[in-house]
């Protein structure tokens, strides 16, 4: 008999942690049939939590490298030397809240080219002779340090929607990182790329932050067979370990094979809530509910698949055919999995 394949499902912020209040927003737009028949199947286990799709990713996978230096690796030309540190650079909007400043992103602040090209031109002008250069990578940029300016700050998800004086730490070892963030806010001040944003409507990028560094990741060894997903990350992971990689549209090509180790993320809910977007959150909420949650209910029970799906709250299911007989499991209220901030 072949082994069943198995499906390693991360949806990160799914469950939150959400704002108060967005409960009464899920039972509003709800009700949610097919990803809560989906959780009652599956026999629930503690997990560690994770705090973005990047912890999931590295957990569940075993890696241990710094996804500035993994999202490097994919680089064709790299500024600098051979022993430079490359950083995560995430669009960020900073927020005037009286006399503080709130940081979000995500989704709402992603640059299109045009934005990354010009904002990393007018970075370089500026710091290049210290040994910094911003380079476009993905719907973000990546920070190449000769030297470290300080310690790692904090992860893009432990910062978002929190004062910025907060977020940044004290002490004397992250002041050339406070110098340099607060240099870019006013470089970003009057840049062009906010003046033709403002006029399509959008947020403007008028802050960075910097993060998860790392030197250039070398090879890796295969936890799984294929990933499937549009975080960047894996494109990275897969070139370094020679596996293949899909975008998330790929899953309408068909079920897993049998024996297949696979790796989905979908992330559109985390993208949201880093913005504070709910309505954006509770749309992905509703793409689960319509096109994911049937479709792995039915690899489970016409292809013998199992599911080991991750939200990165302390929670993860495990989902396979045997748990059919789960049908008088009373489905969970869904406002019942949220975690509220």
């Amino acid at each position: 008999m072949a082994p069943r394949p198995v499906v390693t499902c991360l949806l990160p912020g799914l469950f939150g942690p959400v704002p108060a209040g967005a409960s009464g927003a899920v039972q509003d737009t709800g009700p949610y049939p097919n990803l809560q028949r989906l959780i009652a199947l599956g026999r629930h286990r503690p997990a560690h939590s994770a705090p973005s799709s990047e912890a999931l990713i590295a957990r569940v996978g075993g890696i241990n490298e710094p996804t500035g230096g993994l999202l490097a690796s994919m680089l064709a030309e790299r500024p600098g030397s051979r022993d430079a540190i490359h950083y995560r650079a995430s669009p960020a909007h900073l927020q005037p809240d009286r006399d503080r400043l709130l940081l979000f992103a995500g989704e709402l602040v992603r640059p299109d080219a045009a934005d990354r090209q010009g904002i990393a031109e007018r970075f370089n002008a500026l710091y290049g002779d210290d040994g910094l250069w911003l380079t476009p990578a993905g719907d973000e940029w990546l920070l190449t340090a000769e030297t470290p300016p300080g310690p790692n700050l904090p992860a893009l998800a432990e910062v978002t929607g929190r004062y910025l004086d907060t977020a940044l730490p004290g002490g004397s070892e992250f002041r050339r990182w406070r110098q340099i963030l607060n240099e870019t806010q006013m470089m970003l001040f009057d840049h062009p790329t906010n003046t033709q944003r403002a006029r399509r409507g959008g947020l403007a990028i008028n802050g960075l932050w910097f993060w998860d560094g790392g030197a250039v990741a070398g090879p890796l060894s295969a936890a799984f067979d294929r990933l499937i997903g549009d975080n960047p990350l894996l494109e990275a992971i897969g070139g370094l370990s020679g596996i293949g990689h899909q975008p998330l549209t790929a899953l309408e090509a068909g079920p897993p094979m049998p024996g297949m180790r696979d790796l989905v993320v979908a992330d559109g809910s985390e993208k949201a809530l880093l913005g504070g977007d709910i309505a954006g959150w509770l749309e992905a909420l509703q793409w689960v509910e319509r096109d994911l949650a049937p479709l792995l209910t039915t690899w489970v029970r016409r292809h013998d698949a199992e599911i080991l799906l991750h939200t990165g709250n302390g929670r993860a299911y495990r989902i396979h055919r045997a748990n059919r007989w789960r049908f008088w499991h009373r489905p969970p209220r869904l406002a019942d999995q949220l975690v509220e901030q």
